[in-house]
Formats: structure tokens, sequence, C-alpha cells
């Protein structure tokens, strides 16, 4: 008989639960943890001969490497339940499921997070304009918050650093170490770089060993520089993907009919409407050589340009973009319109003086979601009155660092060596078990997440009720669930066991009560038979208030098909 996915993610829950107890029982600061211990011994003061003192250093080191890969062992049993898992998922599939943690994580969290995944389980409660936005199923989530960067008061460049915190489902990126990322530009248009294709080295901080995976002070040890780093965004970098992308290559004569902008297609408005303006512009690009300039346009006019023209293959990555924009010279009254694939972004006049057009940092930045077939980007410009100048269009993959992903845009003035940005990172304590765990023994892997409700603490009371009904003949245990708004917690207690004769309903009272904010509770059951904390629960109905404390089940086993969509971590 195989497992269900409720199952195959208990055997997770508990294999996190025993690795979190040792990690807890090794750093926990009571006075028999091993660091608080190890700590009395280095601090004692107790004199020792050189050599006595010397061997048991290198003895005491060996016990702490010994630790530390003890912490470090517990990938071989959750390698082994993903593995499980990869079969769970696989049922129908076609050829033989992965068993490698690396082969089986990427396709784990697709399956958890495809919007049409939740049918296998429990649905999102929802009742009119209250709405639970969880499609499931999902484990608890870090819950990081991601430090917006900030720069250094001597700074000299006026460029910005951007940072995406989700994935292209949605889901909040969870890898990495959440720590003080500092970064210092290393390289500018003085020593070697093009102007706004700074280089930024990036320092997280120490790493020494498992001991201190959530040690106050100690990171990732991450130290990135050069290309590894942040690296600016210019009209040179976008040049790879984007021709033209600084405007300022056209033919004919401008606000002509003869005028043509190099690399892009008018397929709407007038090429009269068009010129270069070498007076005005963002900011200049080396590709433009000694004569920047921007497009100034007179009236409506949409531009394309399609991306195999020039780029070829697009890496399955995230892209992000940006238009500078400037109505104030000419009074301009109207709208932008980025589009990329299936997705865009709009603005309107308002701003003063060069402003950017930014699409929102959410998931459309993902290739996967913005992809469609004759990939291009269209820039649409609709002008009800005066003039408007554009430049600058970058458009280029985000970079990833230290689990992050980032991406660096200089300003009108340019970066310079020493200038420096830096970015906090910070997670609750204790911090997500499940979701740590398979990140820790896996880097860069982790599964779609949501900040959970806490789960019930109290389990319903059920008994045979006087009342004719179907529910299916045999023992029964009952779960509940509390949902807010965002998402539904873990299953509770289980109830009493009862028995069910398959004449009559199944009572339930003292269904518990959630705290504030939540909108329903979720009722589970066993199927016939299922007494065991390892059976599946079955979804049987979602409870739309937060009042009612009784309910009478008659549904039949067949009738409860969906498991429960929230794994939440175990207590320890």
């Amino acid at each position: 008989m195989s497992a269900t996915f409720f199952q195959s993610m208990l055997r997770v829950q508990e294999t996190v639960q025993l690795a979190e107890d040792q990690r807890l029982s090794l750093t926990s600061n009571t006075a028999t943890g091993y660091v608080t211990q190890e700590a009395v011994i280095l601090s004692d003061g107790i004199p020792l001969d050189i050599f006595d003192a010397q061997a048991y250093n290198a003895s005491e080191g060996g016990s702490r490497a010994i630790a530390s890969a003890f912490l470090g062992s517990f990938g071989g049993e959750l390698a082994a339940c993903l593995s499980e898992l990869s079969k769970v998922i696989n049922v129908g599939g076609v050829g033989v499921p992965p068993t490698a943690a690396t082969q089986v994580l990427p396709l784990l969290y697709r399956y958890m997070a495809l919007p049409q995944q939740a049918t296998a389980f429990a649905n999102p409660f929802t009742d009119g304009a209250i709405a639970c936005s969880q499609a499931g199923p999902v484990v608890n989530s870090r819950n990081i918050t991601r430090g917006t960067p900030t720069y250094g008061a001597a700074n000299v460049g006026t460029g910005v650093l951007y940072r995406l915190n989700v994935d292209a489902y949605g889901y909040p990126l969870e890898g990495g170490f959440a720590e003080t990322l500092n970064a210092t530009c290393t390289a500018d248009a003085q020593s070697g770089t093009l102007t706004g294709q700074e280089q930024f080295s990036i320092l997280g901080q120490p790493f020494r060993d498992a001991l201190t995976w959530f040690g106050v002070g100690y990171g990732s040890g991450l130290s990135a520089a050069g290309s590894n780093g942040f690296v600016g965004v210019t009209a040179d970098t976008t040049q790879s993907l984007i021709q033209n992308s600084s405007f300022s290559l056209a033919t004919g004569t401008g606000a002509t009919s003869s005028f043509a902008l190099t690399g892009w297609t008018q397929t709407s408005g007038l090429a009269a409407s068009m010129q270069l303006d070498t007076a005005n512009y963002y900011r200049a690009a080396a590709i433009e050589g000694t004569t920047p300039a921007s497009l100034q346009i007179s009236g409506s006019v949409t531009i394309t340009q399609k991306i195999s023209s020039n780029a070829g293959a697009l890496a399955i990555t995230v892209y992000l973009n940006q238009l500078a924009y400037n109505g104030s010279l000419g009074t301009w009254i109207g709208s932008i319109t980025v589009q990329i694939g299936s997705k865009s972004w709009s603005v309107s006049n308002g701003a003063v003086g060069w402003a950017t057009l930014l699409p929102l940092l959410d998931k459309n930045l993902w290739f996967q979601n913005f992809n469609q077939a004759s990939l291009a980007v269209t820039i649409t410009i609709t002008i009800t009155s005066g003039s408007l100048r554009i430049d600058d269009f970058c458009w280029s993959p985000m970079q990833n660092v230290g689990g992050s992903l980032f991406w660096l845009i200089g300003g009108v003035t340019a970066f310079l060596v020493n200038d420096t940005t830096v970015s906090v990172d910070s997670e609750p304590s204790p911090p997500s078990k499940n979701q740590n765990w398979i990140r820790l023994m896996f880097p860069g892997y982790f599964l779609p997440s949501l900040v959970l409700p806490t789960a019930p603490v109290t389990g319903p009371t059920a008994v045979l009720s006087g009342t004719a009904g179907v529910v299916t003949a045999g023992a029964h245990v009952y779960y509940t669930t509390f949902i807010n708004a965002t998402a539904e917690s873990g299953i509770g207690p289980a109830s009493n066991v009862v028995v069910a004769s398959g004449a009559f309903k199944i009572d339930l009272s003292a269904i518990p009560i959630g705290p504030g904010g939540t909108l329903a509770r979720g009722i589970y059951r066993t199927k016939a038979g299922g007494t065991k904390a390892s059976d599946t629960p079955y979804f049987v109905t979602y409870i739309a208030d937060n009042v009612t404390t009784t309910y009478a089940d008659n549904a039949t086993d067949a009738a409860i098909t969906k498991q429960p969509p929230s794994y939440a971590d175990p207590v320890n």
C-alpha cells in the first residue's frame, strides 16, 4: 500500500523534529547545551601546560567538528523522505520518478505550487468577499523580513538597488540566510568599467559551522566580487537583449516621414511625430558614442521590437526593466505603456523632470509569466497635448546573490569606488523548521510557503449521533484547522476515536475557537479504520465563522477526497 502525500509529508515533519531536537540539544542556552558548555571551558581561565592545552584544544576542535557534521547528516533522512514523495506525486506519471533530492525538489515544488494542484487538497475557504488566498499545499514560511537596501551617507552615485522577494508562482523566496549584506563599489568608470556598470562586491556575515546556523552574528559567509556581486545595468547592458535601447540611433530626418528608429518597428502613429533630442537626455550610454540623445515624441505612437531579432533565446529566469521619461520639457499630457510579452506596465503624466517607469516587483517579472509566442517589447505612447522624451530603456536579468534577486541600476550620477549599500534581513525565532532544514540540507532549494496561522491546540469531541445518517461504518478521528485571510493552519490534535454505525451522523462539539483574525475553521476526518496519527485525514467542511462549536457530519468516506493543504512545523 503506497503512502499518501499527507503521510509522506508527516515523515518529513517527523525527521525535521528529530533534527531540530538534536540542534537544540547542542546549541540551546541551557546549562546542558554543548555550545554553552564549550563556552564555559574556553573562558574558565584554568592554566594548563602549553602542550596539554594544545592537545586539549585540538581534541575539542575535533569534537566540535563531529557535532557539526552530525547536524549536517540529516540530509540522508530527508533525501529518503523526498524520494518517497517523488513516487507519491508521480502516480499515473510517465517514467521512473527520480530519487536524488536535488532532482526531486524542483518537481515537488512545481507540484505543490501549481494552482490546479489545489484540486487534490482542501479548497481555500471562500465566503463572499472573504477569501483565503492559499492554493495549497504549502509549508510554514520562514517569514523573512527582506530589508530595503540603504545607501551610505557619503555615496556619490544616485543609483538604486532593487530586490525581488517572490518566485514565479508568487510564493516568497525562502533560500539563503537571514543576514546583513554589505555591498561596496569596487570598480567604476575611472577604474575599468563602463559608466553606470559599476561593480559592487558583497559580504555576508561569517559562517563557522552547523552549530552557528542560527547564531547571532553568523550567516552564509558569502563573499562575492566582480560579476558575482552586483553589476550596474545600463542601456549598454540591455543592448544584448534590445537593439538601440538608448533610442539614440535613427535614419532619415527627424520630425519627417523619413524618420526611422533603428532596431524598432513603428506599428502606429506617424514617423513625423518622432525625432532625436541631443540636448536633453537622461544619462549617456557608451553605445551612444559622443552623441547621447533621447527620443522626442510629439504625437501618439507605438514602437515594438521582437526579442528574437537580437537576444535569440532568453534564459528562464527573472527580468526587470526601467524606462526613463521626461514630460516636463514639452508639458506632456498622456500615458506610457511598456509591454513585454503578455505583461504591461503604465504611467501617466504628472512627474516633474526625468522620472522612471518601473514594473511592480512581483511574479510577472519571471520569464514563464510574460512569455508568449512572438515575444516582443512594445512601447506605446499616447499624447493628448505637448511632447514627451524617453531614454535609457534597461531590461536585463536580475542577479541571484546569496539566495536573493537584485538589480542595480545607476542613476544620473554614477557610483564611485567605496560607495556602499546595506541590506538587513531577519527572520523570527524560532525559525520555520520544515523550510529551514530543507534549505540547509539542500542549499538553493525550498518549498512553497505561507505564514500559517497557529494550529488548534485541542481537538473536537466526537460522538455517534441519534440522527439518521450515512457516515461510513468504522472507527474515525476528527481534526480541525484555523483559516485567516491568508492561509489555513496545519491540523490540530485529534479528537477521541468514534465508531460510526453506517446508519447515523457523527456529532462534533467543543470545536476550537481560533485567535483574532480567524475567518473559519476546517473539519477533517479519517476514513473508516483510521485511528493512528499517520492515517490521512480528509476534508469534510468549513465552518464559515469563528463562533460555532458544533457540527453534524453526514459524509460517506467516498465523499471526502481532499487532503489538508498545510503542513505545520513540528513542536519541539
